[in-house]
């Protein structure tokens, strides 16, 4: 995996390659791509082992405190020798270095969360701060095996977690790595990628998307982004001012629009394959489905449960402008406080469609006991950790990936790429229905859970 340490979003350096993009910004780390293959090299054994020292630090200058002696004498002889042999390296770099790393790893985190722990198949991860706009962004580039890695860009503040940045970093690593998987099954000829933005939605200004929006084009088409949590099709439209890789865009500006009607879609086509698996007709009205958030994919598939399903619908959401409004639409559907309150609704069916990491280890028996048959993930990564998968299956709860059934978002933006023809793209979003069957008797018949068949089916497209 490589890691940059850009000064700023105008330029990006990366351990391994140097961007040949002009500089806008004063200090902007200039290497020779020879002289820093040592550095990588060297770096690669050093960086880890210095994150895990500085876990509790709390400013740059503690982190600098921290470092082992044995790699402050490494650094130096890195420096050193890429110096005599006439490469040249800002040492600019390294207090970035030092920096990005405050940044990341302060506020007393565990080293048992540490994401460079969990994740080492990334091709790339850039870390980027603008210092006249206060941009903080994460990058990560899982794989371009199988073309371009197509991502979406999240705008959050991570304000419920005891440390933003390593949520920012570890959210970019896991959903990145699971849009490899996504673009994998969805026959899409593009890698996985994906790209936070530490900063809150409801104030983000337009310079700062611009300046994003500099930094994608940097990347030379390496990585195409897409709308995610926080940011709408008005700010595609604004990244696209400055970067050509940008997707997700309005019909005005080339674009199809809003990403959320395929991804509802998607979902909607997993919902009714995974009931015809477990009893043998799609037909849903008289099934009760819970739907955790009901917001722009949420919604929409609230539309598709009720106006084609017939389902009972209970909902959970906590803007009360959505409430108000899909209420009106629809009387009967019912919208809940609390997931335990959800529950005593009894639902056969749990669709999560806001945050991930809704499905724990602890929320299992819950599900058992009111007796969900059914979990259909709807937003990325429902699973807070891998052995939640083999739980439900042990009790009996049939689990439908999120990244095999809500591969509409990433179908519609992609085909912005090749024509931007959205009835092709719903066609595409349609296989979702056969897919999830074959997984899924894929899965049986082997003896594994739907996630390991989908994995494994996601993997065999990759490396083929």
């Amino acid at each position: 995996m490589l890691v940059s340490f850009p000064a700023f979003a105008q330029r990006v350096t990366v351990l391994g390659s140097t961007r040949n993009k002009a500089a806008t910004s004063p200090g902007v780390i200039r290497c020779s791509v020879s002289g820093i293959e040592l550095m990588r090299e060297i770096g690669a054994l050093m960086v880890p082992a210095l994150l895990a020292a500085i876990p509790n630090c709390r400013d740059p200058v503690g982190v600098m405190s921290a470092i082992p002696p044995f790699f402050v004498f490494t650094l130096v002889l890195a420096v050193t020798v890429s110096l005599f042999r006439g490469y040249a390296t800002s040492i600019a770099s390294l207090g970035v270095i030092g920096l990005d790393s405050w940044l990341l790893y302060s506020d007393g985190m565990d080293t048992d969360q540490d994401p460079w722990a969990q994740f080492s198949d990334h091709e790339e991860v850039i870390l980027t701060q603008d210092r006249e706009t206060g941009l903080r962004a994460v990058v990560a580039i899982h794989s371009t095996k199988l073309g371009p890695a197509l991502g979406g860009t999240r705008m959050s503040l991570y304000a419920d977690h005891p440390n933003p940045q390593v949520a920012a970093y570890s959210d970019a690593l896991r959903l990145s790595r699971a849009m490899s998987l996504k673009n994998a099954l969805a026959g899409l000829a593009h890698g996985g990628g994906k790209a936070v933005i530490l900063a809150d939605p409801h104030q983000k200004s337009r310079q700062e998307l611009l300046n994003y929006g500099t930094l994608i084009e940097s990347l030379g088409g390496k990585y195409v982004t897409a709308g995610d949590v926080g940011m709408q099709v008005a700010d595609m439209d604004v990244l696209g001012e400055t970067s050509q890789f940008v997707t997700g865009r309005s019909p005005e500006k080339g674009g199809v629009g809003d990403s959320g009607i395929l991804t509802a879609l998607g979902i909607w086509q997993g919902i009714q394959a995974c009931v015809e698996y477990l009893s043998g007709s799609n037909d849903l009205s008289r099934v009760t489905v819970g739907v955790i958030g009901a917001g722009k994919v949420g919604g929409r598939l609230i539309e598709h449960l009720i106006e084609s399903g017939g389902a009972k619908v209970i909902a959970m959401d906590p803007v009360a402008s959505v409430r108000t409004d899909l209420s009106a639409t629809y009387p009967d559907l019912v919208f809940v406080d609390s997931f335990a309150e959800m529950l005593n609704f009894g639902p056969t069916i749990i669709s999560p469609n806001a945050m991930g990491g809704f499905i724990t280890p602890e929320l299992v028996p819950q599900l058992t006991s009111v007796g969900v048959s059914l979990v259909c993930g709807g937003a990325n990564n429902q699973l807070a950790t891998p052995d939640v998968g083999d739980l439900l299956a042990a009790a009996g709860i049939l689990y439908a990936p999120d990244f095999m059934v809500n591969c509409g978002g990433v179908i519609q933006v992609a085909e912005e790429l090749v024509g931007a023809n959205v009835e092709r793209a719903r066609e595409q979003v349609m296989r979702v229905y056969p897919t999830t069957l074959t997984v899924l008797e894929s899965a049986a018949q082997a003896g594994i859970t739907p996630v390991a068949a989908a994995e494994a089916a996601a993997w065999a497209l990759i490396n083929a």
